[in-house]
């Protein structure tokens, strides 16, 4: 059934090979009885019901890590801050308004997918609280060596077992890949500016000359979403895959 091997295919992209097996033979056993329409709407439910979290999570990794960044930013490092940073501490500040907003949009794809409970849920917003408190306190005094001390004691209570050294790793891997990510598209896109522009400021005028300017930067910005979402999901299936086979054949944590 040519059907059948088509929709094992893409519900094996989504379920894995052996839970697509198994639902596919359940489908088309039914499916015999209740026609190919049946069968094409169950295996379009299978699929909606795997996929909108994930979906979902990442329209708000677009939303959310956008909105933490100009947050952030307009908050520590523009003109228009009461508390400006010297100029040797404004890439420090970057940092942690860029961490921020990478552990706000990874935080709440993690909390959609997974829940509140996961632990790399919880490890991203710590973190973004930990940047929210910098940058929104880092003149006070105290702020720093409290930031600093409490970040120390973080990485050392998710040090204590093997799950929490994952939250640890997933996030490393999510903030590079997704800055990597991000830098790489908006090379691309800074390329096309300064080729169609001349290498003049973009103003209104260029946007309304090249609307395209407009669709590769949300592209670079959907790129950046869609690894930071895939990386979680990923780091997820792979710890479990892991947890499973080290229960499976009795190693101690």
């Amino acid at each position: 059934m040519r059907a059948a091997s088509f929709a094992e295919k893409l519900l094996r992209a989504v379920l894995g090979k052996q839970r697509a097996a198994a639902a596919i033979g359940d489908l088309v056993e039914i499916g015999r009885s209740k026609g190919i329409v049946w069968f094409w709407l169950s295996v379009s439910g299978c699929l909606i019901r795997t996929l909108w979290r994930p979906v979902l999570g990442v329209v708000v990794v677009l939303s959310a890590t956008n909105w933490a960044l100009n947050l952030f930013v307009m908050t520590a490092v523009s003109i228009y801050t009461k508390h400006l940073p010297s100029v040797a501490w404004q890439p420090f500040m970057n940092t942690v308004c860029a961490l921020g907003a990478l552990m706000c949009g990874a935080g709440f794809y993690s909390a959609i997918c997974y829940g509140f409970f996961d632990r790399f849920t919880q490890f991203a917003l710590v973190l973004l609280g930990l940047s929210a408190m910098m940058v929104y306190g880092w003149w006070i005094p105290g702020v720093q060596p409290a930031a600093a001390v409490f970040l120390l004691f973080l990485l050392a209570y998710f040090s204590l077992d093997s799950e929490r050294r994952w939250a640890i790793l997933t996030a490393s891997i999510i903030a590079f890949g997704s800055v990597l990510t991000y830098a790489i598209s908006m090379f691309v896109v800074e390329g096309y500016r300064r080729h169609f522009t001349h290498g003049r400021p973009t103003g209104g005028e260029e946007f309304r000359a090249h609307p395209a300017l407009l669709l590769l930067a949300f592209l670079a910005w959907l790129a950046t979403a869609i690894v930071l979402g895939g990386t979680c999901s990923y780091m997820h299936k792979r710890f479990k895959r892991t947890l499973s086979c080290t229960q499976s054949s009795g190693v101690p944590e």
